[in-house]
């Protein structure tokens, strides 16, 4: 029989290779007759006769005793070199039309590169073998047959398909990381690092459950339609809560991942759409960059509602300057935001009469909010005023600084040199702050003829009294 099966196939050809193998947990299985391990492929479990279910490339599937599987030989040092009296292990045949297997020996004697071995229970027996053909002993207990489990956990159907999608074994690159997986494809712990999880494969992901768990076996099972666990009722439950964690962090990278792909695309577009935009700068005094932005950014919102205007950007530029950038569709559209936001600091003397300040500025400031309110500007106050904000806001600042309080903004100016005459500070947009000035004169011009008209009226009377 074996040679005409020999005639038909090579032996332990990897063209052999069926779902059972690609799906199943790769381990080396004792055999019963030699008492070698070879390579074989749990794919299911028999509860019936408590038995695992292995696939070989070689021949048909059988039913192991649990405790005829072990875990594969770790890889071999490099630099190992055996001696004599060492119990290792050798690759051997028992037939030609077989793969070899791992059978258990010890070195009897060693001469170059050539090692006289004795194969354990066949003290007579002995074979000079290469070192290429030993491997230390497999020390890695078999599995324990004690309250074995099989459950299936259902399965969605885009995952189904995803494992269906992987078993292509006409596709060499996943049947090569299959046969031979790597250090990057098993990773240590159950994640690996951030550039490793992007890549990892869903049966990737279960490689490294089951070596967390020391399940015996945890993968798709293609008759089922479902996953298929295998091991005791603590290592299948953990599995199962590790997998249902893994799988829904896996959609939620999977679905912000799709979100940043999403926003990437609308921020390329609108880089796209300002690459064409009209662009304007002007650069302002740093104390001014609270009133360019407005309250809550109020300012800057406003500006961007005209239409054209799509992006407005304000920056430091050092300790006392600050700069804006307006991109606009249109040359009108930038010019239009500019005007708004553009800030300017202006001031205007006035005579130092008191009871002229005091009709100028009005009861409880009345008069000169209506000034700002006609001019479009944001404030207007004396000098005096102005200070003794700056001093009670420096004040709170400091003791407020724990709290991230913000404190006014504004330039510092001087005095009026000529004694006669205050400053008043105008803040508001540069277009508006001269027609503010107008208004101040104007209005200090009016309250003027009024204080002469009351003046002669009074020296009117006393004329007309004196006269009597």
């Amino acid at each position: 029989w074996h040679q005409v099966q020999q005639k038909k196939k090579k032996p332990y050809s990897q063209n052999s290779i069926n779902n059972k193998m690609f799906f199943g947990s790769r381990y080396e299985v004792k055999c019963d007759e030699t008492f070698a391990y070879y390579e074989g492929y749990v794919f299911d479990f028999d509860e019936k006769e408590q038995k695992l279910r292995v696939a070989y490339p070689w021949k048909s599937d059988q039913l192991v005793p649990v405790n005829y599987v072990r875990p594969l030989a770790p890889a071999v040092d490099p630099n190992w070199k055996p001696k004599q009296g060492d119990h290792v292990e050798c690759q051997a045949k028992a037939e030609e039309s077989e793969p070899y297997g791992w059978w258990d020996c010890t070195i009897k004697t060693v001469r170059d590169n050539l090692y006289l071995i004795t194969y354990e229970g066949w003290d007579n027996h002995h074979e000079v073998l290469q070192h290429n053909m030993l491997r230390p002993y497999n020390d890695q207990e078999p599995f324990e047959d004690e309250e074995i489990v099989r459950e299936l956990l259902p399965l969605k159907s885009d995952k189904i398909q995803e494992f269906k999608s992987s078993a292509d074994l006409s596709n060499q690159s996943s049947l090569q990381s299959f046969m031979n997986p790597t250090s990057s494809t098993i990773m240590s712990g159950l994640f690996g690092n951030d550039k490793e999880n992007k890549s990892a494969t869903t049966m990737e992901q279960l490689r490294r459950i089951t070596k967390q768990t020391n399940l015996i076996h945890l993968n798709f099972s293609p008759e089922q339609e479902k996953l298929l666990l295998i091991g005791t009722k603590k290592q299948v439950s953990d599995a199962k809560m590790l997998i249902n964690f893994v799988w829904n962090l896996r959609e939620s990278y999977r679905k912000k991942e799709e979100q940043v792909k999403q926003d990437e695309k609308l921020k390329q577009k609108e880089y796209d759409e300002l690459k064409k935009c009209v662009s304007v700068r002007f650069k302002f005094h740093v104390a001014l960059t609270k009133y360019v932005i407005g309250t809550k950014g109020e300012n800057i919102q406003n500006a961007k509602k005209l239409e054209g205007v799509k992006h407005i950007n304000v920056r430091n530029l050092n300790e006392t300057e600050s700069e804006c950038l307006i991109l606009a569709t249109d040359q009108e559209g930038a010019n239009d935001a500019r005007a708004i936001l553009e800030m300017e600091q202006g001031s205007e003397l006035i005579p130092a009469d008191p009871n002229l300040r005091k009709e100028l500025i009005g009861r409880d400031g009345n008069n000169i909010k209506q000034l700002e309110e006609r001019s479009h500007v944001l404030k207007i106050c004396t000098l005096e005023h102005l200070q003794n904000i700056i001093q009670n806001t420096q004040y709170n600042y400091n003791r407020r600084s724990r709290d991230n309080y913000q404190r006014e903004h504004f330039i510092n100016v001087k005095e009026s040199e000529d004694p006669n005459f205050i400053k008043l500070i105008i803040i508001g947009p540069k277009e508006k702050v001269p027609f503010a000035k107008m208004l101040i004169k104007s209005q200090v011009a009016l309250i003027q003829e009024k204080f002469a008209l009351l003046e002669r009226s009074k020296q009117a009377r006393k004329d007309y009294h004196g006269d009597d």
